[in-house]
C-alpha cells in the first residue's frame, strides 16, 4: 500500500533529523575567558534554561575530546550572538519561596558567594539573572556601583500571614531615576525577566547610552496561530472474526483535511521547543460491494461515512537556521470527536443487513516539517485507529498520511 510506503520513509526521516537535533542541540560555538583573561572559541554545550550553571562542558572546533571547566577557572563564558554569563562575588538572600519553609523575618537575609550571573542586559545599567532548584534572584549594576540583589522575599508575618517583601521597587526608582521612567510604573513592575529586561532597556535609551539586550527570547513571538488545510491519503480495514466475508478494504483514498494550530514556544533553550495544538476535520467516505456467504447470490454494498475532530496535542522541536527558517518535529496524542459516522451494510435489494456505530479511539501523531515567515508545510503520519471499539468481534484499522499547508495569521 501506498502509505505503508510513505511511512517507512516518513520513520526513516524522523530519525534522520533527531539524529541531527541531537547534535545540534547538544553543542553551539560559544567562548570562555579564563582567569588570566584570554578569551577562546571553542563549541559549548547548550546550558540554557532555568537553572544557572556551575561548570561548562566544551570541545574545540573539530575534537571529539569534551572537556569541563569549573567555576574556579573561568571568570566568563556564552553562546556566541545570544548569551553570556559571567563571574561575580555577591550578597545573595535564599530565602525559600515554599509556605512551609517561610522565613520569619522580613528583610533579605544576605550570605555571600561566587556565582555565575546570565546577563540579561548590559549597559551603563546591567540586569543579570541567577536560578537555581526553588530559586530565581536578579541582580544589577548601576555604572561603577557595586553589584546589588534586587530584593524580593516571601516571609511568615504575625497570624502566620504570608508577607512580602518588594524592596526591588525602592531600589528601582532610587538607581533608575530618569524623566522617562515614571514612577507608577516600577510600582507595578513585576519581579521577572521581562519587566526587567524592558526597564533597564528603558533606562539606557533614557540616558542615551549603548546598551546590549542579551536575552533574544524577547525578539520572537511566543504565540504562533495557523490556519491549515491539505491533502490526506487514508485507509481503512475491518474485519469480523465471525464471518470474513464482512471484512472491507479501502486503500490510498485521497481526502481534504482542514484545521488550524496553535504553537505556544517556550523561552528555554533557545525557543527550540514548543507545545501545539492542532484541531482538525477529517471526512472519509466510501462505497465497496462484496458477497457474504450467508447471502447467497446477492451482493451487499457497503458504505462507509467517518466525519472527526482531532484534537492533536503534542510537543515541538525545531532546528533553526541563520535566515530565521527552521525544520521542525512533532509528536502528538491524538483525541477525536467523531459525530454521524457509521459504516452500513445494504443488500443489492436496497435492505439494510447491517448497520455499525462508529466510536473511534485515540491515537498519536508524528511529523516532520518546515517553516519560512509566515508559512509552515509538514508531513504527518498518524498511527493506526481503532473505529469499531463498542463491537467485540469486529476490528478496524484506520490510518492517514497527511501534507499540511499552513499561514500565520497572527
Amino acid at each position: 500500500m501506498m502509505i505503508d510506503r510513505f511511512k517507512i520513509g516518513v520513520v526513516l526521516l524522523l530519525l534522520v533529523f533527531s539524529l541531527h537535533c541531537m547534535g545540534q542541540i547538544t553543542f553551539d560555538t560559544g567562548y570562555f575567558v579564563d582567569n588570566s583573561g584570554k578569551k577562546t572559541i571553542c563549541l559549548i554545550r547548550n546550558v540554557d534554561g532555568m537553572l544557572t550553571p556551575t561548570k561548562i562542558d566544551y570541545k574545540m572546533p573539530g575534537w571529539d575530546e569534551i572537556k569541563q571547566l569549573t567555576m574556579n577557572d573561568i571568570q566568563e563564558f556564552g553562546i556566541i550572538n545570544y548569551s553570556t554569563y559571567k563571574r561575580f562575588v555577591v550578597d545573595i538572600d535564599r530565602s525559600s519561596e515554599l509556605v512551609k519553609k517561610l522565613s520569619g523575618t522580613r528583610s533579605a537575609e544576605f550570605e555571600k558567594d561566587t556565582i555565575f550571573l546570565k546577563a540579561l542586559v548590559e549597559g551603563s545599567a546591567s540586569v543579570y539573572e541567577y536560578g537555581e532548584i526553588g530559586l530565581q534572584r536578579y541582580f544589577y549594576i548601576v555604572d561603577d556601583q557595586p553589584i546589588k540583589q534586587l530584593v524580593y522575599k516571601l516571609y511568615k508575618s504575625k497570624y502566620n500571614k504570608v508577607g512580602v517583601n518588594e524592596s526591588y521597587k525602592q531600589q528601582l526608582k532610587v538607581d533608575l531615576e530618569c524623566e522617562d521612567i515614571k514612577l507608577k510604573k516600577i510600582e507595578k513592575l513585576k519581579y521577572g525577566r521581562r519587566d526587567f529586561i524592558k526597564l533597564f532597556s528603558k533606562y539606557n535609551r533614557c540616558r542615551g547610552t549603548d546598551y546590549r539586550v542579551w536575552d533574544k527570547r524577547e525578539e520572537r513571538d511566543l504565540l504562533n496561530v495557523m490556519v491549515s488545510v491539505g491533502p490526506s491519503i487514508s485507509s481503512l480495514s475491518t474485519r469480523n472474526e465471525l464471518s470474513l466475508s464482512r471484512s472491507v478494504e479501502v486503500e490510498d483514498k485521497v481526502t481534504l483535511v482542514i484545521g488550524a494550530t496553535a504553537e505556544f514556544i517556550s523561552y528555554f533553550n533557545r525557543n527550540k521547543w514548543s507545545l501545539v495544538l492542532q484541531p482538525s476535520f477529517h471526512y472519509f467516505s466510501f462505497e465497496k460491494t462484496i458477497n457474504l456467504d450467508n447471502i447467497a447470490g446477492q451482493p451487499v454494498v457497503v458504505n462507509g461515512d467517518y466525519k472527526t475532530i482531532d484534537w492533536a496535542l503534542g510537543i515541538r522541536h525545531s532546528l533553526y537556521f541563520e535566515d530565521e527558517s527552521r525544520l521542525f518535529l512533532n509528536a502528538s496524542y491524538v483525541p477525536t470527536f467523531n459525530f454521524n459516522s457509521e459504516i452500513q451494510y445494504t443488500r443489492i435489494d436496497g435492505l439494510p443487513t447491517k448497520t455499525l456505530e462508529v466510536n473511534a479511539g485515540s491515537s498519536w501523531a508524528f511529523g516532520i516539517g518546515y517553516n519560512r515567515n509566515r508559512a509552515f508545510v509538514e508531513l504527518s503520519y498518524r498511527t493506526p485507529r481503532e473505529l469499531l471499539v463498542n463491537y467485540v468481534f469486529w476490528k478496524s484499522t484506520y490510518k492517514s498520511l497527511t501534507l499540511v499547508l499552513s499561514y500565520n495569521i497572527l
